[in-house]
């Protein structure tokens, strides 16, 4: 499960926890450095995290099944969002999402879109080369 958090409610939360937890502290043990302290150490733990080489395991399966849920317009609000967002184990696979990633600033849809005709017909190519494959 994931949670999506955009724009000024992202930076909200993401400076909001370590500053409230850092005020706590610091009213607790009566001393404005101590919040400080841990509001700056959460805030690096957070970025060393968010730097971490994690890598999902997905099978082709799952790719041919994130593109074509994407470009049939059957996908959840944030799958394809997450789909080029996670690195993949596999290689080969990582590969394929590093292609379809690629697909929006090599073919622009020049409105609202990921990207025009072309760069749809490039990702169902992509999902029938994975489902042959099988």
């Amino acid at each position: 499960m994931s949670v999506h958090l955009t724009g000024g409610s992202a930076i909200a939360f993401l400076l909001g926890v370590p500053l409230a937890i850092g005020i706590v502290v610091s009213v607790l043990l009566h001393s404005a450095m101590w919040g400080l302290v841990i509001f700056v150490g959460i805030l690096v733990l957070m970025f060393a995290v968010a730097a971490l080489p994690i890598k999902r395991k997905a099978s082709r399966e799952d790719v041919a099944k994130a593109i074509e849920d994407f470009v049939n317009g059957s996908g959840g609000a944030w799958d394809w969002d997450d789909f080029i967002s996670c690195r993949i184990a596999d290689e080969e696979l990582e590969a394929i999402r590093i292609k379809c990633l690629r697909t929006q600033s090599e073919y622009p849809s020049g409105a609202i879109g990921w990207c025009n005709e072309q760069g749809i017909e490039v990702l169902r190519d992509l999902a029938k080369q994975l489902r042959s494959k099988e």
